[in-house]
């Protein structure tokens, strides 16, 4: 393998300017390919909460925080858009890459 950062900036700003689609090829289990499918579903500008998430990737809404636990460990956000997932109050919730740069992604979109 080769690091192309050349490469990742290029596909980093397509990402960051909604344009796609975009093939990745994930290594996990089917419940969590169906959740990573039910994220990448989410419109630009639009939000969700855990609940509604799990229940998109048709788990129980009380899969919840177990929906949580695995955009916790997304490392390519800007591609599977864990930002807008938010908790049920409303909040921002936590973010791997920072809370400030949550709101403005969802900032960035909603414009």
């Amino acid at each position: 393998l080769l690091r192309d950062d050349a490469g990742t900036h290029a596909l980093l700003d397509r990402a960051a300017r909604g344009e796609g689609p975009f093939s990745v090829h994930l290594l996990a289990s089917e419940r969590e390919l169906g959740i990573w499918a039910a994220l990448a579903g989410i419109p630009r500008g639009k939000t969700c909460t855990y609940a509604e998430l799990a229940q998109q990737a048709g788990l129980p809404r009380g899969y919840a925080r177990s929906v949580g636990t695995l955009l916790a460990g997304n490392k390519i956000a800007l591609i599977l858009p864990c930002h807008r997932v938010i908790p049920a109050d409303g909040g921002a919730g936590k973010y791997r890459w920072g809370a400030d740069l949550k709101a403005d992604l969802l900032h960035t979109e909603r414009r």
